[in-house]
């Protein structure tokens, strides 16, 4: 059977000098050419080449399996596709790993990578000579996920360039909810509390933790929780880059953010949450939640909601754990802002331009839009991981209750890929699926509402050379002053009548320059 390669650092270090300095290659990309087929159109292909593919670590596959070769899924992906793959799974410093990679020009045929971190994005990765511009052999060779393509105006958006390439292809998935506030709902229905929907909602509730159940920090909180939206969305605002009305914004130099700071402040005062929220991290805020210091933290469905819940069914305690809504400013009015994930997820598969067959690359990665590959990723291998049942998918008891102790997600990820780096495509289906209780059911619907969609800013955003220098300039200076002057604001270190001094010191900072660029880029992805 053969194994994965497992990268190893012992490569000369001095080698990274030379990192960027590739072949450079026409910039007038993709040419529209028409390309033969030399493969076919059936699966699986007909063919004794090896191709090489560098796969991201992912912790659940490495508990259930010494190496991503010897998972269920890959033997089966080969045995569909047709095709022996060498399957390369970097270990420790996966960033630097890939750097003394293209240092050596000795890149993988496939490689999964977060492209868009790429210095210049991945469009600059192709003119540099490092990867392929996939346009034409996604025109020629890749009738699968052209069809999913097609099925909506969006997504070509998102997978192209200002220029109109296509550098690397995606994982498709449903834009859903899986993190929000997870409240004590024992405590809730004990006080007679109603579900908290407003930010006055929130004050009844937080003070009635503190009086009445003793509650250490009602709302125990983090950096994070701030700048997910999460109390953010009640002020219409989201401390991160957003869209609003065609518009780009950053929440912290937005009108809102003053009146949040003012209820962050007044909150801090009263002891409502957590005074430690600028040092603190998930495993401080979940420890506090178990063991009754808090009745409010922001977690995720599986790592939250499941979990508290498991917790509390072995030690046979009385804590029940239930999603609450993101806080609007006003009754009957959703939170325009919350968690949601992305169209595409960050990391995405492009072919190396050293790869010697790029038609059969491309083949074996539309095989992962196709209906077989569908079906593989999402549910694994049939009679094993799930089968069907009046015509569906199901999982079976293998992963649902596995004999070898092993969680659903780890169960998971030895037959398929649910949470994939590769290509393909999610299937909602599969993901409600996994939502093995009514809890993580109602957290899951409960979270999805609001108005997020309308207001994310795509990843795929690309400034010019100009344009990324003025952000170059700026960023730094700028994003650690806001993230300062967030917790000095809060914990009334800087009062908030010098909240004017700070709006102009962003302006010197240059946020005014930042936000044309930014509106610019944004501009140019709308025009696409």
């Amino acid at each position: 059977m053969k194994k994965t390669k497992i990268i190893c650092l012992m490569l000369v270090l001095v080698m990274a000098v030379s990192v960027f300095a590739g072949c450079k290659k026409d910039e007038n990309l993709g040419s529209g050419t028409k390309l033969e087929s030399k493969l076919g159109d059936s699966y699986p292909l007909e063919t004794d080449e090896t191709l090489s593919w560098w796969v991201q670590p992912d912790a659940n596959t490495n508990a259930v399996a010494e190496e991503f070769g010897d998972t269920e899924w890959a033997k089966e992906f080969e045995k569909q596709v047709g095709v022996d793959i060498d399957w390369i799974q970097p270990t420790g410093s996966v960033n630097e790993q890939f750097n003394l990679l293209l240092a050596a020009n000795d890149l993988p045929d496939l490689m999964d990578r977060y492209w868009a971190d790429f210095p210049g994005s991945g469009e600059k990765a192709v003119i540099d000579g490092y990867i392929t511009d996939l346009t034409d052999l996604v025109d020629n060779f890749a009738p699968n996920f052209k069809k999913i393509i097609a099925t909506d105006p969006s997504f070509e958006k998102e997978l192209k360039t200002d220029n109109g390439v296509i550098y690397a292809l995606p994982y498709f998935q449903y834009q859903v909810s899986t993190g929000g506030f997870i409240v004590r709902q024992d405590w809730l229905d004990e006080l007679g509390l109603a579900t908290p929907d407003t930010i006055a909602d929130w004050d009844v509730m937080l003070k009635a933790f503190k009086e009445k159940k003793g509650a250490k920090a009602p709302l125990s909180t983090d950096i994070y929780t701030f700048k997910s939206g999460g109390l953010t969305g009640a002020f219409d605002i989201m401390l991160d880059w957003y869209v609003d009305d065609g518009k780009v914004k950053y929440g912290y130099y937005e009108p809102g953010y003053k009146d949040f700071l003012i209820k962050m402040n007044e909150w801090y005062n009263e002891g409502l949450f957590d005074k430690n929220f600028s040092v603190n991290d998930g495993t401080i805020t979940s420890a506090q939640f178990m063991n009754g210091d808090t009745g409010v933290v922001y977690g995720g469905i599986t790592g939250g909601i499941a979990k508290y819940t498991e917790a509390a069914k072995a030690n046979g305690s009385s804590h029940r754990s239930a999603g609450i809504p993101f806080p609007s400013n006003e009754e009957g009015k959703i939170s325009e802002f919350g968690q949601l994930s992305s169209i595409f997820t960050t990391l995405s598969t492009a072919i190396a331009e050293s790869c010697e067959n790029k038609e059969l690359a491309m083949r074996v990665l539309d095989y992962m839009y196709s209906d077989a590959g569908h079906m593989l990723i999402n549910y694994g291998v049939e009679g094993k991981s799930y089968t069907m049942v009046d015509g569906k998918p199901k999982f079976t008891d293998l992963i649902y209750n596995n004999p070898d102790g092993w969680t659903l997600a780890q169960s998971l990820s030895l037959y398929a890929r649910p949470y994939s780096a590769f290509s393909g495509y999610s299937s909602l289906d599969a993901y409600q699926q996994q939502l093995t209780s009514q809890e993580m059911r109602d957290a899951y619907n409960i979270w999805g509402k609001t108005n997020q969609a309308e207001h994310t800013l795509s990843r795929n955003i690309y400034p010019t050379k100009a344009e990324q220098a003025t952000i170059s300039r700026v960023q730094n200076a700028i994003s650690t002053y806001a993230d300062e002057m967030l917790v000095k604001f809060i914990s009334g270190v800087e009062p908030i009548s010098n909240f004017d001094k700070y709006l102009s010191e962003m302006k010197k900072l240059g946020i005014e320059e930042w936000y044309a660029v930014q509106q610019a880029a944004y501009d140019r992805y709308l025009a696409r």
